[in-house]
């Protein structure tokens, strides 16, 4: 910073070490007060400027430290930038969820409002927990005050609302394309405890496609269409020959029932497995 100005700064410190010398033992005028003050400042040292530049030069080794830290880099912003960008992977940033579909601790968002009908920025809310509060344009059948929680999904200009009353579990939903539509019970769990849980036929209500040969084996409850007689074995007597099948197996505890159309003329024909071995056909 001073160069080589050594020369500059001997000079400069006889100058204020003679002036100092004089300040100390000479009056001052009235105009040179501030000199006066000056000189008692520094305490009437006639090293103060020896003082001064070794200090100033021990404190610049601090500028010194820092260029050394960064390589002496005279573009050290532009660098920042550049390793900044390395850092943070642009491309997978765009995979993020960026729309806040949730609080914060993951819990749904509480709307602040009473109104189904104004709920329809798309997230996750729970809604009233049987409070004073009751929400207006709630399904009919809905507990208005119960504990629910609404899922909203928008496109296009087109909202879904899928609510669900947590204390009987129930679901249902609506549409808004203009207006709201209205509500359909969408599922009830607790009358799902009732239905047919047991596979029985295909899911269109066809039977079930099956690939055994042996009538024998088919002990699993259901509704099954059976391939061309010809290849099956323990069919009935006076069966067609060919002729493809509709058999239902029944089950009780350890008894089979089984109930065969013959689908080329409309026969049928039954027996049953009690405990150990299966019944003539009849």
């Amino acid at each position: 910073m001073f160069g080589n100005s050594s020369y500059q700064v001997a000079g400069t410190n006889t100058l204020v070490n003679s002036a100092i010398k004089k300040l100390k033992g000479v009056g001052l005028p009235s105009n040179l007060d501030t000199l006066f003050k000056l000189a008692t400042a520094i305490n009437l040292n006639p090293s103060f400027a020896d003082e001064l530049y070794d200090g100033v030069i021990s404190d610049l080794n601090t500028l010194n430290k820092i260029a050394n830290s960064i390589n002496d880099d005279d573009d050290f912003y532009g660098s920042m930038v550049g390793l900044l960008s390395v850092k943070v992977d642009t491309t997978a940033t765009a995979l993020w969820q960026k729309y806040k579909l949730t609080e914060s601790t993951g819990d749904a968002i509480t709307p602040g409002v009473t109104d189904y009908n104004n709920i329809n920025t798309p997230a996750i809310y729970g809604l009233t927990d049987g409070s004073s509060t009751v929400m207006s344009n709630a399904p009919s059948g809905f507990t208005s005050t119960a504990k629910a929680i609404l899922r909203i999904d928008a496109y296009t200009g087109g909202l879904l609302q899928t609510l669900i009353n947590l204390s009987t579990q129930t679901v249902y939903t609506r549409s808004y394309v203009g207006s709201w539509q209205s509500w359909v019970k969408v599922v009830d769990l607790n009358v799902a405890s009732t239905w047919q849980q047991f596979k029985l036929t295909e899911s269109t209500g066809e039977a079930q496609n099956s690939s055994e040969t042996d009538y024998d084996n088919l002990t699993t409850a259901g509704v099954f269409g059976l391939p061309d007689g010809s290849s099956l074995s323990n069919v009935p007597s006076g069966y067609t020959s060919g002729a493809h099948g509709i058999i239902c197996v029944s089950s009780y505890a350890s008894r089979l029932f089984q109930y065969l159309v013959d689908t080329s003329n409309g026969t049928v024909f039954t027996r049953a497995y009690d405990s150990s071995s299966w019944s003539s056909w009849l």
